[in-house]
């Protein structure tokens, strides 16, 4: 099983590299590469604009420092906050994790592909789901690494204003989801076309061992 998890991660990587390139890492001059998808700004501007992505204040309290009660009782603060505007959302989370303060005030976009869904399926079914300055339920997040802890998204309004100080980022998430919709296909595709037959039904799976 951990083989095959190895495996994911360096066959998405490497199909992240093709697409989007690695202009921007810490790669030698070498190694780096241009990636082959091809946008504008105007591209970038309609994939915000549209229903495809979400612009969230997110709160990420890490296992680490919370616990999940902990996460509830400010779950519930941020409701209060809420309440108030969305200045006082972003204030309270500030004060109570280590993000930087404008990339809460900033909030991030979050698209349908631009994440795994292995691991952020309920981040993302949430995000496009709550309303309109809705706060989520405590989200649990478990990657295996340095993201597992508890989520707490409100969502907020996208604007032009955002998106001009933003752009980076956004652009970002827009190639992000391309290469994720890229793959979110194909995976469809595949399961699509898969096929039960007599042997398959047929395998007695209680004698399948690791030895």
């Amino acid at each position: 099983m951990q083989d095959l998890i190895i495996r994911y991660s360096l066959a998405t990587e490497e199909i992240y590299r093709y697409y989007a390139g690695n202009m921007d890492s810490e790669e030698f001059v070498e190694n780096t590469q241009k990636g082959h998808l091809e946008y504008t700004r105007d591209d970038v501007l309609a994939f915000y604009n549209s229903n495809d992505c979400v612009r969230v204040i997110r709160a990420f309290l890490p296992e680490k420092y919370f616990t999940k009660e902990r996460a509830g009782e400010i779950r519930a603060k941020i409701l209060e906050k809420a309440n108030i505007g969305e200045d006082a959302v972003a204030t309270y989370i500030i004060s109570n994790t280590t993000t930087g303060a404008s990339d809460i005030k900033n909030g991030e976009v979050i698209g349908k592909h631009n994440l795994d869904r292995q691991y952020y399926s309920e981040l993302i079914d949430t995000a496009f789901t709550l309303d309109t300055f809705g706060v989520s339920n405590v989200i649990e997040i478990a990657t295996g690494g340095g993201d597992d802890g508890y989520v707490i998204i409100y969502r907020t309004l996208k604007s032009s204003s955002h998106f001009d100080t933003c752009y980076d980022d956004i652009a970002s998430v827009y190639v992000q989801n391309e290469v994720g919709k890229i793959i979110d296909t194909a995976a469809a595709s595949i399961c699509d076309s898969l096929q039960n037959t007599d042997i398959l039904n047929n395998i007695d799976r209680s004698t399948i061992t690791m030895e």
